[in-house]
């Protein structure tokens, strides 16, 4: 086994001195959107992409750090430039890439069971080409020791995050107050940033500041802040107007690369196709540069830098020299028992969202969420589908393990072996037990936060941890109970709530991203009734009105 050097680094110091991305401009972006389904992510960096569209800016809400397959709820970032405009900035896809060594398979079903030894949920993986791609996770906690477990496997090289994103110029965006998570006091603080005041905000126990400093000076305030390495995470509001077409920016960083001396085309390996890359890049960069699609990367240039000068056609020439036996580089020993496999080469874009598929007389709608094979059940059978004009194909179905297939199925496309959850946009269930058992909701739904809005005696709304336990046992602790998705069902049950002296309701945050269902709600009222979005049509339910009061008085403190 090959003695591997793993070291992690920053984005910015993958940027090799003298190499850098193509030029680029607001207008002009190294990597823009084009026609084509495939899409290089290697132009440009994360934040070579924020700065192509703000120049000198601070964050203001999220960061380069915050955008992982983990981040469930709105991907919208908020920036300021030193000319005090802000910038909107929508990540429109994020996943993490891991490449293996040449005939080497990642290790799937062992970190797996490690991830669920740690009673954590696994993160939902993907093929992709010759590479494998985490597309989702259900919590930073389950990715990050995903990620680490990924990081401890020799079969790996390398890994990286890929973006997509761009700006919103259609959109207004305004900000609000900001929460602070610091060691300082709510007085020290403002001491320290006299143009903030003290102010309520929405999540119980976190300090919530607003900016009542002048406009023209918000980028220099946030700029001393962050440089004295404090932090605030503002709120932000923004119009709803219709987008226009951005530009769209694929961009990327490193997480883990493999160090090994002398692997310039970053395949596990030392032989002479490194040779070849070295040589390859410094005479034809635009082909073959670090810029270019299929060429060398940053980490490969370090690889291949086997004197400490700067990448030469000496290191080429020292590499072949030292598979001679001659050199100085290591070579590391390769596994004589590798069989290749084949990987299918599928794209992964939005055009895979754009499919109806036809199956028991119902339409059924990519969610935009991929399977594991885990996941899989019996194969049904073959079916059509549709895309956006209309234009029809043969694609494979199979039943979900556990899942009613009246709710959702797995659609595999021809060539790829790669499975997409579609679900039934009509699916209405006939009993909160059916509900359950139809989505194994008791394994998948995730309960986020709970709001606590009051609207008499006086306005309040307040952001609470939720108590899973005890909302899962209150809503869905009599399975006999019947749904409807009638809405004149329920805005009957709604409108029977007596609102004349206290009125407050709770609203339960959720996801289930095995479905590609992030955001939704759950709505208990006083009355009893229960509504949810958590199938697309919607559903509700009443439950005992005195349970319904007795939660929501539990998050009314």
């Amino acid at each position: 086994m090959k003695k591997k050097i793993i070291s992690v680094f920053a984005a910015a110091a993958m940027v090799i001195s003298g190499a850098s991305a193509l030029p680029a401009s607001a207008d002009s972006p190294s990597i823009v959107e084009t026609a084509a389904k495939s899409f290089s992510y290697k132009g440009m960096t994360f934040d070579e992409a924020i700065s192509d569209i703000c120049g000198n800016y601070v964050w203001l809400s999220g960061s380069r750090e915050k955008v992982t397959p983990d981040w469930r709820y709105n991907r919208s970032l908020l920036a300021v430039d030193e000319n005090n405009k802000n910038h909107l900035i929508e990540v429109k896809y994020v996943v993490t890439a891991i490449k293996v060594e040449d005939g080497k398979v990642l290790p799937y079903d062992d970190i797996k069971a490690a991830v669920e030894a740690n009673r954590m949920i696994m993160p939902v993986f993907r093929k992709n080409g010759n590479e494998y791609e985490i597309i989702s996770a259900q919590s930073r906690e389950s990715y990050d020791y995903t990620i680490e477990l990924v990081k401890a496997c020799p079969e790996v090289t390398a890994i990286e995050m890929h973006y997509k994103l761009s700006e919103d110029t259609a959109n207004y965006a305004g900000i609000g107050g900001g929460y602070y998570s610091g060691d300082m006091t709510a007085e020290e603080f403002t001491a320290k940033y006299p143009e903030f005041t003290v102010e309520k905000g929405m999540i119980e126990g976190k300090l919530y500041f607003g900016y009542n400093g002048e406009s023209g000076k918000l980028y220099e305030v946030i700029k001393n802040m962050q440089e004295n390495g404090d932090r605030l995470d503002f709120d932000f509001g923004h119009t709803e107007l219709a987008s226009l077409n951005p530009v769209m920016y694929y961009c990327n960083d490193p997480v883990i690369i493999d160090g090994t001396m002398g692997d310039a085309n970053i395949d596990g390996r030392v032989d002479l196709s490194d040779s070849v890359m070295i040589m390859q890049s410094l005479a034809n960069p635009d082909k073959y540069g670090i810029s270019a699609d299929g060429g060398i990367t940053a980490q490969g240039q370090l690889n291949g830098d086997t004197d400490g000068n700067g990448l030469t056609n000496n290191d080429a020439r020292e590499i072949q020299m030292s598979l001679l036996g001659l050199g100085s580089v290591p070579i590391p020993q390769k596994d004589d028992d590798i069989d290749l496999v084949n990987y299918d080469h599928v794209d992964f874009t939005e055009e895979d969202n754009n499919f109806t598929l036809k199956f028991s007389d119902k339409e059924y709608y990519n969610s935009g969420a991929a399977l594991s094979v885990s996941a899989i059940g019996e194969e049904i059978g073959d079916f059509e589908v549709l895309d956006r004009e209309k234009n029809s194909s043969t694609a494979k179905v199979f039943a979900l393990s556990d899942v009613s297939s009246e709710f959702a199925v797995a659609v595999q496309y021809s060539g790829s072996n790669n499975y997409h959850v579609y679900r039934n946009t009509w699916y209405q269930p006939e009993t909160v037990g059916q509900l359950i058992d139809d989505l194994e909701l008791e394994k998948f739904l995730n309960i986020n936060s709970v709001y606590y809005q009051e609207y008499k005696p006086e306005h309040k709304n307040v952001m609470y941890m939720a108590d899973s336990e005890l909302i899962w046992n209150t809503i869905f602790g009599d399975r006999t109970l019947e749904t409807s998705g009638s809405n004149d069902d329920h805005v009957v049950s709604i409108s029977s709530i007596d609102r004349s002296e206290k009125y407050c309701e709770l609203e339960i945050g959720c996801d289930m991203p095995v479905y590609g269902r992030f955001n939704f709600g759950i709505k208990v009222y006083m009355n009893g009734a229960v509504f949810t979005n958590l199938v697309e049509r919607g559903t509700h339910f009443n439950i005992d009105a005195e349970k319904a009061q007795a939660l929501i008085e539990h998050y009314s403190a």
